[in-house]
């Protein structure tokens, strides 16, 4: 059969037809629009049976909830799950989500107790490298205290003696003060009685001789002529004297007083040097010692060099000259090792010299830069009227 370009030929069920494309056409855009609507009805079907699903679940859950068990009491589903499969209410999928649900709860609380194990853990091992850390801080200042405790001692000591030392001297220089103040004080007085007592008897003269006559003798003429005048001077120069002897013996006492805190003070002086050089004689020792056990360790070497040389030579005996050669070169070998030792201990000798100059000098430095005491600021009566009549103008 010929084909028209208007048809197109169609079988269906072993028959033949001839159709317009137009009518095709019109047929699939009905189809099409006809999917449209039964997939909007399926989606329509899908939300609503999903809205009864989520109605339905808190139900059903509040059913399992409260189901009983065959004595009566009350229990979660959960824990019922092995009583549930000899019911018939749940179907086999519920029972496998209630089974579910109790192993991943059961796993829940397993990790939070392995979080909390693991956080206890961190903090344990953030505590662990701070005490290790603090363990070896506290090791290095045990070293350091152990090695700066003589020289601490020593500086306790020195500090002590200058303490005392201090306070004594201060009490001696307030004591001698007073003595000073004292011994002036007398002597002023002395002096004021001395013209007191001449002024008077010079008057007493004078009246009595104004008595006797009308001329007036001088008070030296009289202690010449009269044996009386001089016998008063020499009984308030007697009174004075005793005075005098007094103050001196106080001056002798406060004076042996002194000297015995002084003999107290070079006591202190020369036990702090004793300790000094029993401290000095210990580094010595050390030292020593030291330098006894290098040199041990010296003759044990060149022990085993000669037992050493002696094998080389037999083996040189046995085996031929390339071995002494390589045996002499060992030799050199261990001579300058030898060399280097001594050279080493030479060093540290002198490093340990060194420091203890060191240390000596920062003594003395710190001695020599003792603060000084200022000098009392004096009021000088020019510098104030100065600003007086300054501040006028």
């Amino acid at each position: 059969m010929a084909y028209h370009h208007r048809y197109y030929r169609q079988e269906f069920n072993g028959q033949t037809f001839w159709k317009n494309p137009r009518d095709l056409r019109e047929r699939l855009s009905d189809q099409d629009s006809l999917i449209a609507k039964l997939r909007d009805q399926l989606q329509s079907i899908n939300d609503e049976n999903n809205q009864l699903i989520q109605q339905l679940i808190p139900q059903r859950a509040d059913d399992i909830q409260k189901m009983e068990t065959a004595d009566g009491s009350s229990q979660p589903a959960e824990e019922q799950v092995d009583h549930i499969e000899d019911c018939d209410i749940f179907s086999p999928a519920e029972i496998a989500f209630l089974k579910m649900t109790k192993e991943v709860k059961e796993l829940e609380e397993e990790l939070v107790i392995l979080r909390v194990q693991r956080d206890q853990n961190e903090e344990n091992r953030v505590r662990l490298t701070e005490l290790r850390a603090a363990l070896d801080v506290s090791h290095t200042n045990r070293e350091m205290l152990a090695e700066e405790k003589p020289s601490l001692e020593l500086q306790i000591k020195e500090l002590k003696w200058k303490n005392c030392t201090l306070s004594q001297m201060e009490t001696a220089s307030q004591k001698l003060n007073t003595m000073e103040e004292l011994s002036s004080a007398v002597e002023v007085s002395l002096q004021d009685l001395k013209e007191e007592i001449c002024i008077n008897r010079f008057r007493r003269l004078e009246r009595e001789q104004w008595e006797k006559g009308p001329y007036a003798i001088p008070f030296e003429t009289l202690c010449q002529r009269d044996p009386k005048y001089n016998a008063l001077l020499e009984n308030n120069m007697e009174s004075a004297l005793e005075e005098m002897m007094n103050l001196n013996n106080l001056l002798s006492e406060e004076e042996k007083h002194s000297d015995e805190t002084n003999q107290s003070l070079d006591m202190q002086e020369n036990e702090v040097m004793e300790a000094k050089e029993h401290q000095e004689m210990e580094s010595e020792e050390r030292t020593e010692l030291l330098v006894e056990e290098e040199r041990t360790e010296v003759l044990v070497e060149e022990e085993r060099t000669e037992v050493r040389v002696e094998e080389t030579e037999e083996l040189q005996r046995e085996r031929g000259p390339d071995i002494a050669n390589r045996l002499e070169e060992l030799n050199k070998c261990l001579q300058n090792l030898q060399q280097e030792r001594q050279k080493n201990v030479k060093k540290d000798k002198k490093q340990k010299s060194d420091k203890d100059k060191k240390v000596k000098n920062k003594k003395e430095e710190e001695k020599v830069k003792e603060p000084k005491e200022k000098p009392e600021k004096r009021f000088s009566f020019s510098k104030f009227f100065g600003r007086l009549f300054c501040f006028r103008r």
